[in-house]
C-alpha cells in the first residue's frame, strides 16, 4: 500500500531535518573552537596499594589508595577542567596511572594512559594522560642511560618522556617533553651538596643540548616543555633549557607562567617561602597561540581568584597544576 506525503507533512519533515542538522553543526562548531588544553601536576607519591619487589616502593592500603584515586580523579576533573593533555610526575606505573585515567573526566570519555618505566629505585615514574580523540603519533624516552660525568650514577632517575601527537589525522604535530629533574634535597647537605649540585645542572645543559637539536631538526616546530623542572623561574636550572647557549641571551623557548601575575605566580610552598617549581616551556612558533595560563588553588594555597573546596583535596599533593591553553586553530588543526 502506498501511502503519500502531504505538503504539511513535507514541510515538518524538511523543518525536523534542518533543526537536527543545525544542532549537528553547533555541536561540531562548539568543539572546534574549544581550546587545546595542557597541564603538567605533580601527584605525590601516587603509589598503589601492591608491593613490586624490584623497586623500593610505597606500598598503601585499599583505602588510602581508592581515597588518593578519588581525590585526583575530582582535581583533574574539576580543578583542571579536564585538558587535552596531562603530564604527571611522581605515579608509580602504568597501571596506576590508567585506573586515574578511567576515574577522571568520565562524561568526556576519560584518558588514555601513556608510561615508560624509568630509573627510580622507589619506582616512581612520569606519564602522560591523553584524551582518547587525540592522534597519538610516538612516545620515546630519553636519556635512560645516561650518566653524570665522572660517576657511576644515572643522570635521570625520572628520564624525559617525548609525546608527539596531533588533534586530528593531518594536523600539525606537536612534540611534548615530560620532564621531572632532580630536587633541592640535600644541597643544604656539605657531604651532598657538590653531587646534587652538578646533577642538576648536568640535567638541565642536557634538556637544553636536546631542545637544541630538535628546533634545529624541525625550525618552525610546535614544541612543549612541561613538568616539575625542581627550579624556579629564571633560576640557572630554567635558563640553560630555555635559552640559547651559542647565542647568549637569546630565548629558543618562552616560559610560559611569566605571563602569570607576580603574586599568583607558584606551585609549591616551603616553609612559608612561594615558589614556582612547575613550567611549561613553548617553542617560538607556538608562543602566539597561547591563550592564558594559571595555577590551581586548593588546600591550603588560597587565592582571591580560582578557590575550590579545600577539604575533598586535603593531602592530595603538596604541589598546585600549571594549565595552559592554546588557540587551537592556530596550534593544532593547521593542515601540515
Amino acid at each position: 500500500m502506498w501511502v503519500f506525503c502531504s505538503d504539511l507533512c513535507r514541510n515538518n519533515t524538511r523543518m525536523a531535518l534542518g533543526l537536527l542538522l543545525i544542532v549537528w553543526m553547533s555541536c561540531t562548531w562548539a568543539e572546534d573552537v574549544q581550546p587545546f588544553t595542557v597541564a603538567t601536576y605533580n601527584a605525590h607519591l601516587f603509589f598503589d596499594a601492591y608491593d613490586d619487589p624490584k623497586t623500593r616502593d610505597i606500598v598503601l592500603s585499599q583505602q588510602a589508595f581508592a581515597r588518593k584515586l578519588h581525590q585526583l580523579a575530582l582535581y583533574v576533573t574539576q580543578v583542571l577542567h579536564c585538558p587535552d593533555v596531562l603530564a604527571v610526575q611522581e605515579v608509580e606505573n602504568m597501571a596506576t596511572l590508567q585506573r586515574l585515567g578511567d576515574a577522571a573526566c568520565q562524561k568526556e570519555g576519560g584518558y588514555r594512559a601513556l608510561l615508560i618505566e624509568g630509573n627510580d629505585f622507589v619506582g616512581m615514574d612520569v606519564g602522560f594522560l591523553v584524551k582518547r580523540r587525540l592522534i597519538i603519533h610516538s612516545l620515546s624516552q630519553l636519556a635512560d642511560n645516561v650518566r653524570i660525568s665522572q660517576s657511576k650514577h644515572v643522570l635521570f632517575d625520572h628520564p624525559p618522556l617525548v609525546l608527539q601527537l596531533s588533534t586530528q589525522a593531518q594536523g600539525q604535530k606537536i612534540a611534548m617533553v615530560l620532564v621531572h629533574n632532580r630536587s633541592f634535597k640535600g644541597l643544604e647537605n656539605s657531604r651532598q651538596h657538590q653531587f646534587v649540585e652538578r646533577k642538576r645542572r648536568q640535567q638541565a645543559q642536557w634538556l637544553g643540548d636536546w631542545v637544541a637539536q630538535w628546533l634545529q631538526s624541525y625550525p618552525g616546530g610546535s614544541l612543549i616543555v612541561l613538568g616539575d623542572f625542581n627550579a624556579v623561574n629564571e633560576s640557572e636550572s630554567v635558563r640553560l633549557i630555555k635559552n640559547s647557549t651559542a647565542r647568549q641571551g637569546e630565548q629558543r623557548l618562552i616560559d610560559v607562567g611569566l605571563s602569570i601575575p607576580a603574586a599568583e605566580r607558584y606551585s609549591y610552598v616551603y616553609k612559608q617561602k612561594r615558589q614556582a617549581l612547575d613550567h611549561v616551556l613553548v617553542s617560538l612558533a607556538l608562543a602566539p597561540a597561547v591563550l592564558e595560563a594559571y595555577y590551581t588553588r586548593v588546600n591550603r594555597y588560597r587565592s582571591t581568584g580560582r578557590v575550590y573546596d579545600a577539604h575533598q583535596f586535603s593531602g592530595v599533593s603538596d604541589h598546585d597544576g600549571l594549565v595552559v591553553s592554546f588557540d587551537r586553530a592556530a596550534c593544532c588543526d593547521r593542515v601540515r
